[in-house]
């Protein structure tokens, strides 16, 4: 049985779905994220799929057990600008995108690529929109911060201690356009992203690192409801 990424249920069967919502190429892209990163941390990064944008996405986990007890991480995305976290088919992009990063011979927390390229991995048609689309998604990407908390209750003197990490996926990017000859319109030649230090090897071994944990040891993520 295949499956997609699913913000509410990280492992919902394909079935379950139109056919016509993803493509061939789309559904590959997913599949190959689900096996490179595992069930936890695509689900985590690839939130927001076919939803409308929002301000922050809430989770919660349980960890490994230490010193008899079990550590609770409360997970959080956030938009720091204002535009929205990414949803609709920004996923999409961003799968595309770590392909390209964990494929990439160079080894490297940095991709180069020409739109043409993602789309092609994406077979979505070259036109201004969807180019517009990779653009959105670039933005949106670089504006979101992810957060961890761990909470553990220090018996037998009840105390808590607090662990708290903030990080980026991707810290910066570049682009190249031209101006065609004649006209107004620009076009896109290369894109360059910058992931944070260190991701290409927290996420290329069995562990899957990010925010300083191992989205592999983690039980299953639960989505949270926002406070009022």
């Amino acid at each position: 049985m295949r499956y997609v990424v699913n913000e509410e249920n990280f492992r919902l069967p394909i079935d379950s779905m139109n056919s016509d919502e993803l493509t061939e190429a789309e559904q590959s892209l997913l599949d190959s994220a689900q096996r490179r990163l595992g069930g936890n941390l695509a689900g985590f990064l690839l939130a927001g799929m076919d939803e409308p944008s929002r301000s922050r996405r809430r989770y919660v986990a349980q960890g490994g057990v230490s010193h008899g007890r079990v550590h609770t991480y409360q997970l959080e995305i956030v938009s720091e600008d204002g535009r929205g976290l990414p949803a609709g088919r920004d996923p999409l992009v961003l799968a595309a995108m770590l392909h390209f990063l964990l494929t990439s011979k160079m080894a490297r927390d940095e991709i180069i690529f020409r739109d043409e390229e993602l789309l092609t991995k994406l077979s979505w048609d070259d036109t201004t929109e969807v180019r517009s689309v990779i653009a959105s998604a670039v933005e949106r990407y670089f504006s979101t911060a992810y957060y961890l908390q761990r909470v553990e209750v220090l018996a037998p003197e009840l105390k808590e201690a607090r662990y708290s990490h903030v990080q980026k996926l991707i810290t910066g990017y570049e682009t190249s356009i031209v101006r065609l000859p004649g006209t107004c319109d620009v076009i896109c030649r290369s894109r360059v992203i910058y992931f944070s230090s260190g991701l290409f090897a927290e996420i290329s071994t069995a562990q899957k690192y990010f925010l300083g944990i191992d989205f592999e040891s983690l039980g299953r993520l639960q989505p949270l409801p926002l406070e009022a």
